[in-house]
Parts: structure tokens; C-alpha cells; sequence
């Protein structure tokens, strides 16, 4: 099948490698491809797309951001079908081996039986890269509310590991809302419908993604229940080990001093008031001091 870029040069989809609800992935001579399934999802998705690679084309040239864009895979030129209509997108392509979505890293079994780096610096790197890229992309308008695990790609390289982050359609980007977060990772302030997010409503979704990483996979919200109440309201009411030190962690929780001078800054991210919740820079400062500690043992 052929697509093309705006000024008519055509590429042709080659292997398609992956794809979810919304489209296809497809290896190009000049990168991935995302195609939509359907002709209506592509033009719900068109305003974001045409957001995210005018930005793309306004800040990766810049060297500051070079890092930035290699790692997180936004939109670089809008794809078009015969007739001109918007089918999808180009963008980089992911290392070809050795990648595991950030959800299989998480998997306890998989931690005990593959020879990947779990040890705690490691993880330190990647939840240090996750909440750096994150500031990155905030200072440019983008807020990637929708940063759940299987939208974070591990590309493992002996005792290094990258981060990327895929699916980047997806984010919150000026004054267009993210489409969805997933349950596991939103914030009580979102279970009411999709609206625009903040920074502190990203500090909320990273305070969970970066708890998971150190914790084993653990959500901040895991805990012995005594009582019916749902994971909703358990959320809705921050109802944690890191904020209620009488709610007991269920077995194989690790010991809580592995999280160091990050268990009360955690503990205020997650607080179902918005105001309560630190800023994205104060996040980002606490996270570099401790992974400095893991580094430094």
C-alpha cells in the first residue's frame, strides 16, 4: 500500500509491526508509520496531529531539545491516501531488538526469571529519563497525561537502558485535551469525563508510574482491605500505605525505605486535592536527589 507525505513524495507500508484501537504501525524507507483504521478516527486525531509536528519542526532542531525528540516519538509529517485525504502519520522508528514495553519490566515474574537489569539503579535511570522527558515536553505545551505502561518503551542495551515514549497522538497537547487516561493511572479529578489537564495532574500519573518502577509493580494504592470499597474510591479518597501508615501492603510489598526521600513527596502527589499535590519541578528535584542516593551506595 502506498501513502503520502504533503508534498506528494510517496512511501510505500511495508512490515506492520504492531497497532492497537485506533491503527496500524508500518516500517517505511523513512520510518514508522501509524495509520488509522478508520477515516472518522483520523479526523478526530487530525487537530492533535498537526499540533505535534508543527512543534516537532519548531524545537527539534534546537540542540536542547535533540534528546527530547529521539526519545519521545511524536508526529514528524502528516500522511495522506490517493485522494488526498489524512490517513496518518511518520515518525521514528523504535529499536528493532531488545525492546520491552514498561508493563512485561513490571512483571514480577519476569523480574525473577530474565537476566534484564532490575537492580535499583537501573531503575533510577529510567524514572529519571520518564520525569525529565515529561518537564521537557511541559515547557512546550504538551502535557503526556496518557503516559500509562504500555505507552513506555524499554530499550535494553546490556546495563543501559532508553526510554521512549510511543503513542504520543494521544497527549495533551495546547489547548486539545488527551483523549483518554487509563483507569489505573488517572486522577480523581478526571472520573468525571475527559477534560483539560494540569501539571498536577501529571505529577499525579507520574507519582504512580515512578512508585510502580521502584515498588515492583506495586500500585501506591495496593493495600489489605477490610472492607467493600472500590479502586475508584480508594483513589477518590487517597486511601494509601504512603499517606495511612495503619493500611498494611499486601504480600511481596517491598520494604517502603526503598522509595528514601521519595516516600513523602509520593505520598503528596497522589493527594486527591489538586492544590495539595507538588509541581512538576519540585517532582523532578526530589527524584534526582534520591537517584543520586541509589547511585552513591
Amino acid at each position: 500500500m502506498l501513502v503520502f507525505k504533503k508534498d506528494g513524495t510517496s512511501l510505500m507500508l511495508k512490515d506492520r509491526i504492531g497497532g492497537g484501537g485506533e491503527g496500524s504501525i508500518y516500517i517505511t524507507d523513512e520510518g514508522c508509520a501509524k495509520i488509522y483504521h478508520k477515516p472518522s478516527i483520523a479526523s478526530e486525531n487530525l487537530p492533535k496531529v498537526v499540533k505535534l509536528q508543527s512543534i516537532y519542526w519548531q524545537y527539534a532542531p534546537k540542540d536542547d531539545y535533540k534528546e527530547l525528540f529521539d526519545h519521545v516519538l511524536v508526529p514528524h509529517h502528516m500522511l495522506f491516501d490517493r485522494l488526498g485525504r489524512f490517513v496518518g502519520f511518520l515518525m521514528p522508528c523504535l529499536p528493532r531488538d531488545d525492546n520491552m514495553v514498561l508493563i512485561s519490566y513490571l512483571d514480577y515474574r519476569q523480574m525473577k526469571t530474565t537476566m534484564f537489569p532490575w537492580d535499583m539503579k537501573t531503575r533510577s535511570q529510567i524514572v529519571f529519563s520518564i520525569v525529565g522527558y515529561v518537564r521537557d515536553l511541559r515547557d512546550i505545551d504538551i502535557l503526556p497525561i496518557d503516559l500509562n505502561d504500555q505507552n513506555i518503551f524499554l530499550h535494553i542495551n546490556g546495563r543501559r537502558v532508553d526510554v521512549f515514549f510511543i503513542d504520543t497522538d494521544s497527549y495533551q497537547v495546547e489547548r486539545i485535551p488527551a483523549r483518554v487516561i487509563a483507569g489505573d493511572i488517572a486522577p480523581p479529578e478526571f472520573f468525571g469525563g475527559m477534560r483539560l489537564a494540569n501539571e498536577k495532574s501529571m505529577v499525579y500519573v507520574l507519582a504512580v508510574i515512578i512508585h510502580r518502577i521502584i515498588m515492583d509493580g506495586f500500585s501506591p494504592f495496593q493495600f489489605i482491605r477490610h472492607k467493600d470499597i472500590s479502586p475508584f474510591e480508594v483513589k477518590r479518597k487517597g486511601y494509601s500505605p504512603l499517606r495511612y501508615s495503619e493500611l498494611r501492603p499486601p504480600k511481596g510489598y517491598p520494604p517502603i525505605k526503598r522509595l528514601g526521600v521519595l516516600k513523602d513527596i509520593l505520598a503528596h502527589a497522589i493527594d486527591p486535592d489538586v492544590s495539595k499535590r507538588p509541581t512538576l519541578d519540585t517532582l523532578y528535584a526530589y527524584v534526582d536527589k534520591w537517584k543520586n542516593t541509589v547511585e552513591n551506595l
